[in-house]
């Protein structure tokens, strides 16, 4: 008789594990629904931060008013154009004495 006491209250304690665990299920199924919306709106916010980094640096090396490259990126390219080809004459041309 002392077993049977025993058994219905371990066939108690399981069942309420057991259900315990199946109402976790809907909370965790919620938890992963909440982050993947959460990543996807991260998604969608580091798109739109690619898009405006890339419109900014696009601004930042032309004018807003004509379009045209700024100054500074005329003299990088004068830069890189003139040096080797003023070295070339340089070289091409004979210095008489």
């Amino acid at each position: 008789m002392c077993c049977t006491g025993s058994t219905h209250l371990l066939t108690g304690i399981l069942s309420t594990a057991v259900f315990s665990v199946y109402a976790m299920v809907p909370l965790i199924l919620h938890l992963i629904r909440i982050q993947m919306m959460e990543e996807a709106a991260l998604e969608r916010q580091n798109e739109r931060l690619a898009q405006e980094l890339v419109a900014s640096q696009d601004a930042a090396q032309r004018d807003f008013l004509t379009g045209c490259y700024n100054r500074h990126q005329l003299d990088a390219g004068f830069d890189r154009f003139s040096v080797p080809r003023a070295r070339a004459r340089v070289q091409v041309l004979p210095c008489p004495l």
